[in-house]
């Protein structure tokens, strides 16, 4: 499909040189002649190509990775499978690391919003896959982000969010790296801004703590810190 979509697109571009030669601008003396061989032939090279671009437009569209950032934080509903499709057409690994992370940290604060199909799609899918290809490390540290800080700024975790966060980002090759930025980013939060958990408190730190063993030993005295932090803080 690709080689055929490119010759189309390639007959479009000659479009423009056969105007060059047979178009009556350029200060020619006399107006060269146009079979309709070749205007039939020039115009059905501009359709196939402008039917196909159509068509592609809203698929174009859909993995625009601003707008798609805006929809997740702006309440957009997401029925099942739509994220996925968003994803793919973003082509997630192609993109700037930056851009990725962005888009990772948006899918995280959503997920945590209880848009269920967020979290299956863009949060359980990733964690279940250790898949660079179609989830990068940049995508991973964005998300684990989102699950722990809102885009105002709070702390927000909750029974899901701590079974799903370590296996987000196991794959990662230096996961201790990203706790501990998670970790230093909690600290600077203003205490006001903490929400208070109850008699939940304990189970999402003791969900924490079974969540070690998805991570490689190096990165457990990280854990265990940011364990530690989240336990005195969420009191």
């Amino acid at each position: 499909l690709r080689t055929v979509m490119q010759s189309a697109k390639t007959m479009a571009s000659k479009l423009g040189d056969l105007r060059n030669s047979y178009g009556t601008g350029h200060g020619r003396p006399v107006e060269p002649e146009v079979t309709e061989e070749l205007s039939q032939v020039c115009v059905d090279a501009a359709l196939l190509w402008s039917r196909w671009a159509l068509r592609r437009l809203h698929a174009l569209a859909q993995g625009m990775p601003v707008p798609l950032i805006s929809d997740l934080l702006g309440g957009a509903i997401f029925r099942s499978g739509l994220l996925t499709e968003r994803l793919a057409s973003a082509d997630l690994a192609h993109l700037e690391p930056e851009v990725q992370r962005r888009v990772g940290v948006a899918v995280g604060q959503r997920a945590m919003q209880a848009t269920f199909v967020v979290r299956q799609d863009g949060i359980e899918q990733c964690a279940e896959h250790d898949a660079p290809e179609v989830w990068p490390a940049p995508y991973r540290e964005g998300a684990f982000e989102g699950l722990f800080v809102n885009p105002h700024g709070q702390l927000t975790i909750d029974l899901w969010s701590a079974r799903w966060a370590p296996r987000l980002i196991a794959p990662l090759e230096n996961p201790a790296e990203v706790i501990d930025e998670l970790a230093a980013r909690i600290n600077e939060l203003p205490q006001a801004e903490y929400p208070s958990y109850g008699d939940a408190h304990d189970k999402v730190i003791s969900e924490l703590r079974s969540g070690t063993r998805f991570l490689p030993a190096g990165s457990w005295p990280s854990w265990d810190t940011l364990i530690s932090r989240l336990d005195l803080t969420l009191r």
